[in-house]
């Protein structure tokens, strides 16, 4: 059985507090998308089920609620996320990574209007708001979406992408559910022959900054 290390209110919580740009909320979002696809892989393998017998209701509305709320969020999907993903059925995991991670990554329009609906019983904590805007200014400040950082992901992106669409997804691969592939060729079709020629130009390089004249 596969579920959340710790309970989804602790990682609302860290959603909270911490923000969309923080590491240790992104880490959070990992554990989520390992728990939320295998309660998928479960439902593919014994069709008919509503939650995997191992589950309680509950623990099913949990993973599957926090998922969506940290999809809401704009948490960025992960390039390591990929082989997970392949193997999800289930719309509402594929939708949130073709239909907004990847758009913004990509600077391309969203697809949707507005925030994911959240069809699951779930019950969330009351966060203190002032630790919340003070945590989330410290982090922001320090961490992620500067512009040599969003070039690189959108590099490494394009690189995992194509390799899977000359890859698996020419071979059809049995590993790569029929609703993915349908997601991912809609995708691959919006990256522009102009985009590719930005990502192929942008250097990973950083550029040492010029010490200070005295």
């Amino acid at each position: 059985m596969r579920s959340l290390s710790v309970h989804s209110n602790i990682y609302y919580w860290i959603l909270q507090i911490y923000g969309s740009n923080s590491e240790i909320t992104h880490k959070c979002f990992e554990d989520i998308i390992e728990s939320r696809i295998w309660i998928d892989l479960q439902l593919q393998e014994y069709s008919g089920m509503d939650v995997p017998e191992q589950l309680t209701s509950q623990a099913f509305n949990s993973i599957c609620s926090i998922y969506l709320e940290f999809c809401n969020q704009k948490i960025p999907f992960k390039g390591n996320y990929l082989p997970y993903l392949r193997l999800a059925s289930n719309e509402e995991i594929i939708k949130p990574l073709f239909e907004l991670s990847l758009p913004i990554i990509f600077d391309l329009k969203l697809k949707y209007d507005s925030p994911f609906d959240i069809n699951y019983e779930y019950d969330r904590p009351n966060v203190n708001k002032s630790f919340n805007q003070n945590n989330k200014r410290k982090f922001n400040e320090t961490e992620m979406n500067n512009d040599q950082q969003n070039g690189n992901e959108k590099k490494e992106w394009f690189t995992l992408l194509e390799e899977m669409y000359y890859g698996p997804i020419h071979a059809n691969n049995s590993d790569i559910t029929r609703n993915f592939k349908k997601k991912f060729e809609e995708f691959w079709e919006r990256i522009t022959p102009s985009q590719v020629s930005v990502i192929a130009e942008q250097s990973t390089d950083i550029t040492p900054k010029k010490p200070k004249t005295k």
